[in-house]
């Protein structure tokens, strides 16, 4: 409810109150995995994303999910081809600074692509996001909220095998926001 106008009561009356909101810096999403990989380019791993504040209020409805809605929410973030998810963990922290907390494990028989003796893999399969194309804008963009997304990947290759190429390193930043990646 961070945020909203609630009716504050009075000893000789009431209100209108803004609610305070969650400062941007504080709405915090973090992915952390450490994947591990066969030379047929299955993988397996450890996954633990925690949500905090304003990100927590988009998932807090998650734990009371059945099992098999709670696969669905986590697969729509993952882009892999039939990934598996199981041994779900949850903790949920409802204080004044909201957090939830979930851990699994995943694994995919096809996480990476071999192609001869190489294998190509994906270096972050948990952000699925959409950018748009450039275009004329109509209307304007209305974000309620900043935020900010941290991902920290793991990744184990198999003995014998080594990097030939790496994603270069990315900063871009402008009023909208800022987004880094290394390798």
């Amino acid at each position: 409810i961070a945020g909203h106008d609630a009716l504050l009561i009075k000893e000789h009356g009431g209100e209108i109150y803004r609610l305070p909101s969650y400062p941007d810096s504080l709405n915090i999403q973090t992915t952390q995995a450490i994947i591990t990989f066969t030379p047929e380019g299955k993988a397996s791993g450890k996954v633990f994303q925690s949500s905090r504040l304003m990100q927590y209020e988009e998932a807090d409805h998650f734990p009371q999910l059945p099992l098999n809605k709670q696969k669905e929410y986590l697969y729509a973030d993952i882009s892999l081809n039939k990934p598996g998810i199981k041994d779900i963990h949850i903790n949920e922290y409802k204080e004044a600074n909201p957090q939830l907390d979930i851990e699994y494990t995943l694994e995919c028989d096809q996480y990476g692509n071999r192609t001869g003796n190489r294998l190509f893999i994906p270096v972050n399969p948990f952000r699925k996001k959409y950018v748009p194309r450039e275009k004329e804008r109509i209307h304007d963009i209305h974000i309620n909220y900043g935020f900010m997304d941290i991902d920290t990947i793991t990744i184990r290759i198999p003995e014998g095998y080594k990097y030939e190429a790496l994603p270069k390193p990315t900063h871009i930043a402008n009023k909208f926001g800022e987004f880094t990646s290394s390798t």
